[in-house]
């Protein structure tokens, strides 16, 4: 003969459980998502962001954490050696590992500037971390401005970048 004991356990709520979370959405002139972020919830601070190439690609797709990356414009430099810059905002534990790869624009790699790529160590967020890259002296003439990028992603680190371009405008010298 088999005998069964048992006992029934019910649990009821206490309180009210509420886990409230918004998702902003940032979208560009073409209608195409580029970042969005997430606040409040377990999720928060997670964000991510996409690049688009020149052509409409999707080159970049980035999720990560409440530490935010930004790579700057430098702005327009004189045919000499300039560094493509990345800031560091939110909360960042270093360090943080990024690959950088030039990208074409209106100055074509070989003709108006070296080609170059790598990856590079951010170690300190209130200084950020740059990467030098060098136009080719003469290549640029009169008044003509030459373009070219410079994309970072993330390769290990709790980051993500809200802008992963940077771009680099050169002049002549003149």
């Amino acid at each position: 003969m088999l005998a069964l004991a048992g006992a029934i356990l019910c649990l009821a709520p206490t309180g009210n459980a509420r886990a409230s979370e918004t998702t902003n959405y940032t979208y560009d002139e073409l209608g195409r998502l580029v970042t969005s972020s997430i606040q409040g919830g377990p999720n928060a601070g997670t964000s991510s962001s996409t690049t688009f190439d020149p052509v409409g690609n999707r080159a970049i797709y980035a999720v990560g954490g409440s530490c935010t990356l930004t790579a700057e414009d430098t702005g327009t430099t004189d045919e000499f050696s300039v560094s493509a810059w990345v800031s560091a905002s939110g909360t960042c534990s270093t360090p943080i590992t990024l690959s950088y790869s030039t990208q074409n624009g209106t100055a074509i790699a070989g003709t108006h500037y070296y080609s170059k790529s790598g990856t590079v160590v951010l170690t300190n967020v209130s200084t950020g971390v740059g990467v030098s890259v060098s136009p080719i002296y003469g290549s640029v003439h009169g008044s003509d401005l030459k373009v070219f990028y410079v994309n970072f992603a993330v390769q290990s680190g709790n980051a993500t970048f809200a802008d992963p371009q940077s771009a680099i405008v050169i002049s002549t010298s003149n």
